[in-house]
């Protein structure tokens, strides 16, 4: 799931993501119009970025599962 909510933001990057996920009681959330301000006009598909959305889509999923296999 993480690779296609990359390649979803990485290659519609003025497209509006809201994406959440949950395991049990807990959840984190990724939303692209916060990142867009944060990063004050850095593309969200530049390499740097790219790479960092899906380091923090993996490691929010280890620390809600707890590295459940699904």
């Amino acid at each position: 799931m993480n690779a296609t909510i990359h390649n979803l933001i990485v290659y519609h990057p003025d497209t509006d993501f809201l994406y959440t996920y949950t395991y049990n009681e807990a959840s984190f959330t990724l939303d692209t119009r916060e990142m867009r301000e944060i990063l004050g006009g850095i593309p969200l598909n530049s390499p740097e970025i790219s790479a960092y959305i899906m380091e923090y889509l993996t490691e929010n999923q280890r620390e809600t599962d707890g590295g459940a296999q699904i």
